[in-house]
């Protein structure tokens, strides 16, 4: 994959109001979220689509390392993706009602 550049794409899926914007790298493990948009490089958008990463799928945060070079585990219906801090810095998400809570 391509890490993201500074021209991208941005793909989103069309909402009526425009929530704040919460990007996967923010959200706690176990937290469950809807993706808005891809903020990637257009060359990497269609991978990420053919992974099942693309707006109005629904994500789980399953792992998260201590430090940013640690991946992300994240659960897409059946699948698993580890994928990089960089790339869930440019994922905008907007988390579900049943997040749960960590202590």
């Amino acid at each position: 994959m391509t890490a993201p550049s500074s021209s991208h794409t941005e793909t989103q899926s069309k909402t009526a109001d425009a929530p704040p914007k919460v990007y996967l790298a923010d959200l706690p493990v176990g937290a469950r979220a809807t993706i808005l948009s891809l903020k990637l490089a257009s060359n990497t958008i269609g991978q990420f689509m053919g992974m099942g990463l693309f707006p109005g799928s629904c994500v789980e945060v399953l792992q998260k390392g201590f430090s940013r070079k640690k991946p992300i585990l994240l659960g897409v219906d059946d699948t698993r993706i580890a994928m990089g801090w960089e790339y869930a810095e440019c994922i905008v998400v907007e988390p579900n009602e049943s997040v749960k809570k960590t202590p």
